[in-house]
């Protein structure tokens, strides 16, 4: 394989392909040899080899030649004349990448915007600051402090826009702001679908069967020492489960059986944490003067999400 920075040499005499022997015994490996005619050969070698090549054959019947060099080299020799140029242009390049991510100014705007100087400040600690580089991560943590800290505020972005932080406070007023809850638990046995975990301690994983009442995430962060510290929890839970139900009753018809259990299952199962019920599967069985329903169910839980 031709080496990316070398010198282009011809090579002319009787039986120039004797040449090649010749460099081999000096240690030179020459690249892409081809003839150019009855007595010239034209070939590669490594830049490096190139002063030894011109040494070998001195004094000798034959004549070498440099015909070019590989785009590499005329490249790197460029640069090595223009050194003030190919700084600038890294310079530049350097520039464009961090301007993206480089923050010049924060906008605080919003019904809550008397806390500007307040909200600035946490952004600070969150890792955004003036001449500071953007990150959505500190934008995130950035959210939450200022929810934390800003006890009127019930809305919170963070937002870039060239070169500019622009950050959203909206007052409690704005929209009413739920309590935050301190565990996110199963209202029912089932087995643990998905598990998103904003805030908070994971004590259940997907896969995982769980029972009624069991608490799915804490509301706690463990610190370095091994020690927790409490919090509000912010999670998600989807928790596929099953409903019996048993209905009795004279003139009764599979149709209504199953609607009066989907009923009753959600009367019992949308309550504490869960949000959404859906309906997967449905086995209804006649027996005993009535029927048995088993209703296969997902129930989506929520706590600060």
């Amino acid at each position: 394989m031709k080496p990316l920075f070398c010198d282009f040499l011809c090579v002319e005499g009787i039986a120039p392909w004797r040449v090649l022997d010749k460099l081999s015994r000096g240690g030179v490996c020459a690249f892409g040899v081809r003839r150019a005619g009855a007595a010239a050969l034209n070939f590669a070698v490594r830049c490096k080899d190139t002063e030894k090549v011109f040494a070998i054959l001195r004094g000798s019947c034959y004549t070498v030649k440099k015909t070019g060099s590989s785009r590499a080299k005329r490249l790197l020799s460029a640069a090595a004349r223009r050194p003030g140029i190919v700084c600038g242009a890294l310079l530049f390049a350097l520039l464009s990448f961090g301007a993206d991510r480089l923050v010049l100014r924060i906008d605080v705007s919003g019904s809550a915007a008397r806390y500007a100087a307040r909200a600035e400040q946490l952004l600070g600690e969150a890792g955004i600051g003036v001449f500071s580089l953007y990150s959505e991560e500190a934008a995130g943590r950035a959210r939450v402090r200022l929810l934390e800290e800003l006890k009127d505020v019930a809305f919170a972005e963070v937002q870039k826009s060239g070169c500019v932080v622009f950050v959203t406070l909206e007052e409690g007023d704005v929209a009413e702001v739920q309590p935050r809850k301190s565990a996110l638990t199963a209202p029912a046995a089932g087995v643990v679908e998905e598990l998103t975990v904003l805030r908070g301690e994971a004590l259940a994983e997907e896969g995982q069967t769980v029972s009624a009442g069991e608490v799915l995430v804490a509301g706690r962060i463990a610190a370095a020492d091994g020690t927790y510290r409490e919090t509000f929890v912010s999670a998600r839970c989807v928790l596929r489960c099953e409903y019996r139900c048993f209905v009795r009753g004279a003139g009764e018809t599979e149709e209504r059986a199953a609607a009066r259990t989907k009923l009753e299952a959600e009367s019992a199962l949308l309550q504490g944490d869960a949000v959404q019920l859906s309906f997967l599967e449905e086995q209804i069985r006649e027996e005993d003067g009535g029927f048995t329903v088993l209703l296969s169910v997902r129930l989506v839980l929520a706590a600060g999400y």
